[in-house]
């Protein structure tokens, strides 16, 4: 045994997750459809893998067993499988239990871990350095299947295709290829100057990004293999009402994982992946869980589990006591609602975009929700009148100034 980066590592030399699920699948008479652009396994008793970082720095593992409209069972929740990995800027997890964290400085270490069917705390590769210079890039998401997209500061979308996924050598079948440009990010400039507020990856090259608007668009790529800049579906808006929540992970097969304000998980299945259509199996998402206080970032979708091999009993989603977050708070969940609808306002109305900058127009629901938390009640009537007086002064309040303590 041995403990590397927070993490408690054991070796598990059983079979790998590929090896298991194709003598399960040929054993069951399951059948692995491949096609040029999708890769469908179906199972008898299919699930999702589920990762989530707490305000601890505890790395959670939870498994969702799927139906295609969602369900509330997770046999396995709220296992601890790591520690410390608050420390890292940035967590992907992918299929085959592969994890990606991105340090402070730029560097990318890489994870594997085992216990996918059970939540065992059990590792074949924790913490290899893999690359570096990862700081140079304003968002990275994506890790399924190795596929990884970096956006530079620019709007520029990178692709890397990692090949080191069994040993967690520093393979790359694919490294740097700009395959996109006008991937700006709203929240890392400030309103008015970016595209989208956040992005997020799924299975088989699908993107999903939400707009200024708070619109969900689709995306899928296509040019995996090498890199090239071949995409199937571009900027297609698709469905459900989205403003507000918090934070998303997109699994396979079109499952979406979205957290409420009010912390209830959602699951959403979205059946255009192939065209872009706006067709989901129930567009305002099933309810299959309560008290999930995770922002976006982390709470991390990982690849499909064979349920069959679980034995655990269900067990409740919500998070331990120990991690358990206070109630929510009603006044902050109020400032921090009105905010985002004034941002709205400001820059639906073109005279009001240039001035909607800086934390007090953030687009994140939990940013102003936890200043809120900080603040004193002077300091939150302060901030919205301020923001009330902006609007109005460039026409979008439908009334004159506010005064504040600043202009009075």
């Amino acid at each position: 045994m041995r403990r590397l980066h927070g993490v408690l590592a054991r070796r598990d030399r059983s079979q790998s997750y590929r090896q298991q699920i194709s003598r399960l699948a040929g054993a069951a008479g399951l059948a692995l459809v491949i096609s040029a652009s999708l890769v469908v396994l179906s199972f008898a008793a299919a699930a999702s893998s589920l990762y989530a970082i707490n305000e601890k720095g505890e790395l959670l593992y939870f498994v969702n067993k799927e139906s295609q409209g969602g369900t509330d069972h997770f046999p396995v929740a709220n296992k601890v499988i790591g520690t410390s990995f608050d420390q890292f800027k940035t967590v992907l997890a992918g299929n085959e239990g592969a994890i990606y964290a991105i340090t402070r400085d730029g560097r990318m270490l890489f994870y594997r871990f085992t216990g996918i069917t059970d939540g065992a705390n059990t590792w074949e590769v924790v913490g290899k350095e893999i690359g570096t210079g990862w700081d140079a890039y304003t968002l990275v998401f994506g890790g399924f299947n190795g596929d990884i997209y970096a956006i530079l500061p620019d709007g520029q979308m990178m692709f890397y295709k990692y090949a080191g996924i069994r040993d967690g050598s520093a393979q790359w079948q694919v490294e740097r290829k700009p395959i996109d440009t006008g991937w700006t990010i709203i929240r890392g400039f400030g309103a008015g100057d970016g595209e989208f507020n956040l992005v997020f990856g799924g299975h088989n090259g699908a993107i999903y990004a939400t707009d200024r608007n708070d619109r969900l668009v689709f995306y899928r790529f296509a040019g995996a293999a090498d890199g090239s800049n071949n995409w199937a579906v571009k900027g297609k808006f698709i469905g459900p009402n989205i403003r507000n929540y918090k934070a998303f992970a997109a699994g396979e097969d079109g499952a979406i994982y979205a957290i409420h304000p009010d912390n209830q998980l959602r699951f959403f299945r979205y059946q255009g992946i192939a065209d872009g259509s706006d067709r989901w199996v129930d567009i305002n998402g099933k309810i299959i869980g309560a008290g999930w206080p995770f922002s976006h970032g982390r709470l991390l979708a990982g690849g499909n589990v064979n349920l069959q091999t679980v034995i655990k009993p269900k067990l409740d989603p919500k998070p331990g006591p120990a991690t358990k977050p206070p109630p929510l708070n009603t006044a902050c969940d109020a400032f921090a609602k009105t905010a985002l609808d004034d941002r709205r306002i400001g820059l639906n109305w073109q005279p009001c975009v240039s001035e909607i900058r800086g934390p007090r127009w953030d687009a994140s629901y939990q940013v102003h929700y936890d200043w809120c938390l900080k603040a004193s009640n002077d300091l939150r009537t302060s901030r919205m009148k301020e923001r009330k007086n902006v609007l109005a002064l460039c026409g979008a309040g439908g009334g004159k100034p506010v005064l504040t303590d600043h202009n009075q």
